[in-house]
């Protein structure tokens, strides 16, 4: 991906400066990547500064489902910080990005008042499903993966969980030494002995 967003091309946006702030869901390499949904909004016509990006009932509750989890485990709550509401991260230049949970040691956040993206590297970074439009500027959908993922552990990030409940539901546990895929029926370790098993969610 090089170059300005092809999607924001098709959308009638020629630079980064005119895009709508909420229509932007990252930067990469100072290109902007839009939310998903975004183009479809378009084509039907309606207002896009009217537009509005939420998670579903699903994932949702996957978010509350770990954030339970995190909350009520043994994780030393004074060393470490559990922070969520898609927490912005400053990779660098023109590089900014955004994660579901992100888990962040407390004495590494040089600046707990600042208003600004955080540019500590989580210990680590809970993803639920994908919500860039990656379908003009990505290969595929995982390709967006893979790339976000390299940028998170190149950043410094120890382990990067995805949690897809699209047809796929699976999991995918990404560390500096390999990639596994997992099952919804697993147990996945987030840190130090705090596991979770998406087949345990209530969803009577």
């Amino acid at each position: 991906m090089v170059g300005f967003s092809e999607k924001a091309h098709q959308l009638g946006f020629r630079k980064f400066s005119d895009i709508p702030e909420h229509l932007v869901y990252e930067e990469w390499d100072g290109v902007p990547i839009l939310y998903k949904g975004v183009s479809e909004y378009a084509r039907q016509n309606y207002n896009l500064n009217q537009f509005e990006m939420g998670s579903s009932i699903f994932q949702s509750l996957i978010v509350e489902y770990i954030l339970g989890i995190l909350f009520i485990s043994k994780l030393d709550r004074k060393k470490y910080a559990i922070v969520t509401n898609e927490p912005g991260l400053h990779l660098g230049y023109r590089n900014n990005i955004s994660n579901d949970i992100a888990i962040i040691e407390r004495d590494l956040i040089q600046n707990k008042r600042s208003v600004k993206y955080g540019n500590t590297p989580p210990k680590v970074a809970i993803e639920v499903d994908v919500k860039a439009d990656f379908e003009s500027d990505f290969e595929n959908f995982n390709d967006y993966i893979q790339q976000k993922t390299q940028k998170l552990l190149d950043f410094g990030v120890e382990k990067v969980i995805w949690i897809l409940s699209s047809d796929l539901q699976e999991v995918r546990v990404a560390t500096q030494k390999e990639t596994t895929i997992h099952t919804w029926t697993e147990t996945i370790e987030i840190l130090e002995g705090v596991t979770f098993c998406l087949n345990d969610m209530d969803l009577s």
